[in-house]
């Protein structure tokens, strides 16, 4: 075991000194150097516009939701609309035949056809 020394305690109290000298000298370095340097930092208006963009595409997207359910009810309608107007003429051109039979002939001109089949 060695004796102990009490120059490497103030060895020691010497070196500290000199590593927070070096310490302070090299935050003072840094300083300078970082003082050419910009530092850029992502903008929080970033993060705010992109919510924005966000809520504006959402906007967007529920106007044309809307548009489209409007579409949809009107071609609905207009689908209705078919469909009464085909059952009517359906209606209109559907005749009992005239032999008693019961039998339901699409058009008139059917009847005819069948007419002259039975006379020959």
């Amino acid at each position: 075991m060695e004796p102990f020394d009490d120059d490497e305690d103030e060895d020691e109290g010497g070196s500290c000194e000199s590593e927070l000298d070096e310490h302070v000298e090299v935050e003072r370095r840094l300083d300078q150097d970082l003082s050419r340097f910009e530092m850029i930092y992502p903008n929080h208006n970033v993060l705010e516009n992109r919510v924005d963009d966000q809520d504006t595409h959402i906007a967007q997207l529920e106007e044309d939701n809307l548009t489209m359910k409007e579409k949809l009810s009107m071609m609905e309608m207009d689908f209705g609309e078919f469909k009464r107007r085909l059952q009517y003429l359906e209606s209109r051109d559907m005749v009992v035949g005239e032999d008693g039979s019961g039998e339901v002939v699409e058009n008139e001109s059917e009847i005819y056809c069948e007419r002259k089949l039975i006379m020959h």
